[in-house]
């Protein structure tokens, strides 16, 4: 079976933590540049930065899947990957009914095409929305998206407390050098498994490596869909 390289969990300028230089042309042209097949942008709670992204990525020769990296009400993070921008939208329409409207003035950036900021988004993405992992699961049904419990080994957010409790589809382990041993700590082979940048600014992209690599029948959203859902 082919062998695809990925990075599936990258902020864009929308989500506040991330650096100004994360702009949609620099995702997806430093992606190119890294060599990936497979990228998402998983933006803090909502999809704002998804239209503009709609337009680019025809241009381009790889896999963008579009997603949402959601703070439940649990305080863990939960990725949210899906097969279209237009359900990705659609759904972050729903998700924002249940965001706490808290004003902020940090820079929660959207760009059009040229990377040129046209709005910003006035309440605060990173807080966590009014629903559980399994709320958020039932309010999402019908998009049928890939549900990656994110993180899981690291200190903030991690949500393994949660792991026996929580419907998901893979989980999520960060770069870091205990990784193995918290695998097999936790007894988490039998679980797929993703390793990400979680990328918040544009040279953390990950390159090609042994470990970002995926078995898929194609390189395709749908092969990407099967691989999780069967």
């Amino acid at each position: 079976m082919p062998k695809y390289y990925y990075d599936l969990h990258i902020h864009s300028v929308f989500s506040p933590c991330a650096d100004e230089l994360m702009t949609p042309n620099n995702i997806l042209n430093m992606a190119v540049l890294k060599g990936l097949d497979f990228i998402a942008v998983t933006d803090h709670a909502l999809a704002k930065q998804m239209p503009t992204f709609k337009k680019l990525v025809s241009s381009y020769d790889l896999v963008f899947i579009p997603g949402i990296e959601v703070t439940v009400k649990e305080g863990f993070h939960y990725l949210l990957y899906f097969k279209s921008i237009d359900d990705c939208i659609e759904a972050s329409d729903k998700l924002e009914n249940y965001l706490p409207p808290i004003k902020t003035n940090r820079a929660q950036v959207i760009m059009n095409e040229y990377d040129e900021e046209i709005s910003s988004y006035p309440y605060w993405v990173g807080t966590a929305i009014e629903l559980s992992a399994n709320e958020v699961s039932d309010l999402l049904r019908e998009f049928k998206p890939v549900r990656i419990m994110a993180h899981v080994n690291r200190i903030h957010a991690s949500g393994i407390e949660y792991i026996n409790k929580t419907v998901f589809d893979g989980i999520e382990i960060k770069l870091i050098d205990n990784k193995d041993q918290f695998i097999k700590t936790h007894d988490l082979k039998k679980h797929k498994i993703l390793f990400n940048s979680d990328a918040h600014s544009i040279m953390n992209i990950l390159e090609r490596d042994e470990l970002n690599i995926i078995d898929l029948k194609d390189k395709s959203i749908k092969s990407f869909f099967e691989y999780f859902h069967g």
